[in-house]
């Protein structure tokens, strides 16, 4: 009896204590038991690669709803003419195979599912530039699918892509662009998947601003194009991306030093040119242009379709330099047109045009008033004996015979420097013979000064001095023609220097005059 009795009070106990586990499993069933068996039962004989279009009636089209956010415009590759960009994409969609009852499931609503275990659209970039995974599926996105329990899909993940983008480098570095970004599905056409856009905005706050380009807009359109491959039509959505260049690293980098090198140029003009160093000076400031270039090379677009305008810009530069060359050549050319030998003839056009007409015009100061005794119309010196008298003619000249017999002759001249400046004090000629040392005759001096053999009388004294006054009236002549020669190099000095002026602004001005400065 107490065998019996232990029995039955043991079997008591055990059923007692499965009526009180099987009571607290209940109170205590786990969310996550609940959502486990509905994932197990909601891909249980589920085939992920049909079309949830199966599910629907013929005449209803499978809709996608396609949109993207901008959060980066990370790069502008103007050689690979492509752009890279972060952003975060969202794709819904409906598949009535994986709905349920949330009642059935504890009030699940809302699960979420790696895109391996169900079907999932192929909308891809269509102009992708990125050679190591398509820009698309589950090779791009790899975040999970929220799905809820009236088999709504939603699909949000963050990628960057890479798209080809046709760039027009011309107003380089103030420059404006437009890239689109074409999504559609790649094998699915309009009949079994239509792509739609959503109404959120592509660009918001959380947009990261890029250092060289602003994104000035982005809007979508959806288009149906046909293909030559298949009968059906495809629907594809195209993001079309305004961006503009930020020119501050350019301008400061690459067009204010070419500025300083063109006032380098202007500055040539305004060296005077016996200090020998103007030709020194070009050559250099060319040189600098060429190693200028080949620095920035970098900076500008390789781009063989449309040559930028600082291209253009850089190039003029380098022309009107070698022209500034050149016209310096020429100029110093002009000022040492007369060596200080003989008379070098000027035109009277020339030096009507430049030196009467063209030097008061430029403000420059007028040469020294000797030129009286010059005769411009011939650019021969005059040969009357009475200029010895004239002043004007003369200038300081001076010829002293101290009496016959002294044998003695002093000549000084000297021509006074211009108010120009141009002119400078020659050196004073004073051949003495001093009765001290052996005497020589009238006719002896005049012959080692003039050639000419001269007797004693007077008569021949003073036709010796006549010739003795041509001698140095001719080599005066000789240095007012040279003063001449210079001040013709200054005039054109000065006008070359202002057409340079005008001729840089003025292409400086049409160059870029052709964009708008948007900064």
């Amino acid at each position: 009896m107490l065998c019996v009795g232990a029995i039955s009070m043991l079997l008591v106990l055990t059923m007692m204590d499965k009526v009180n586990a099987t009571l607290n499993e209940k109170r205590t069933t786990p969310y996550s038991d609940s959502e486990h068996r509905l994932i197990r039962d909601l891909l249980h004989g589920y085939n992920k690669f049909a079309h949830p279009k199966s599910y629907l009636n013929d005449t209803v089209n499978f809709t996608v709803v396609f949109g993207i956010e901008i959060v980066q415009l990370v790069d502008v590759e103007d050689k690979n003419q492509r752009i890279i960009t972060n952003c975060w994409v969202r794709q819904k969609w409906t598949n009535l195979a994986m709905r349920w009852n949330p009642k059935d499931y504890n009030g699940i609503k809302r699960i979420r599912i790696s895109g391996e275990k169900v079907w999932i659209p192929d909308i891809l970039l269509y102009n992708s530039a990125d050679t190591n995974q398509p820009s698309g599926g589950l090779s791009k996105y790899h975040t999970q699918i929220i799905i809820d329990h009236e088999g709504r899909h939603s699909w949000f993940t963050p990628t960057s892509f890479i798209s080809t983008c046709k760039l027009n480098v011309r107003y380089f570095p103030f420059d404006r662009q437009e890239c689109i970004m074409k999504f559609g599905s790649w094998t699915f056409q309009m009949n079994d998947l239509d792509v739609v856009g959503d109404s959120n905005p592509i660009v918001t706050n959380q947009l990261l601003r890029n250092a060289e380009w602003d994104l000035l807009s982005a809007k979508e359109e959806r288009n149906v194009n046909q293909y030559a491959c298949c009968a059906f039509p495809f629907s594809d959505l195209t993001i079309k991306l305004v961006i503009r260049r930020r020119p501050l690293f350019y301008i400061f980098n690459l067009m204010i030093p070419c500025f300083i090198i063109i006032a380098m140029v202007l500055m040539g003009f305004l060296l005077p040119p016996e200090s020998g160093e103007r030709t020194t000076l070009s050559i250099t400031v060319l040189l600098a242009m060429a190693v200028f270039l080949q620095l920035q090379a970098e900076h500008l677009p390789r781009n063989s379709e449309q040559i930028p305008l600082l291209g253009i810009f850089y190039i003029t530069v380098m022309a009107e330099v070698g022209l500034s060359l050149m016209a310096t050549c020429y100029v110093l050319n002009i000022f040492h047109k007369n060596p200080g030998v003989h008379i070098v003839p000027m035109s009277p056009l020339v030096s009507g045009f430049f030196i009467e007409t063209m030097a008061p015009l430029l403000r420059l100061s007028p040469l020294t008033p000797e030129w009286s005794s010059y005769d411009i119309e011939r650019n021969r010196p005059t040969t009357r004996l009475d200029g010895l008298a004239n002043p004007s003619a003369l200038s300081d000249t001076q010829v002293h015979l101290v009496g016959e017999t002294s044998e003695r002759v002093e000549i000084t001249e000297t021509v006074r420097a211009s108010p120009g400046g141009i002119g400078r004090p020659l050196r004073s000629i004073r051949p003495r013979y001093s009765p001290t040392k052996r005497p020589l005759s009238s006719s002896a001096s005049a012959t080692l000064i003039s050639g000419t053999d001269c007797s004693s009388p007077a008569p021949k004294v003073a036709h010796c001095c006549t010739v003795l006054a041509d001698k140095f009236k001719e080599k005066r002549s000789i240095r007012l023609d040279q003063e001449r020669w210079r001040y013709l190099a200054l005039v054109l000095d000065r006008i070359f220097f202002i057409l340079f002026v005008i001729t840089m602004f003025t292409s400086t001005v049409l160059i870029y005059s052709q964009v708008q400065f948007d900064i």
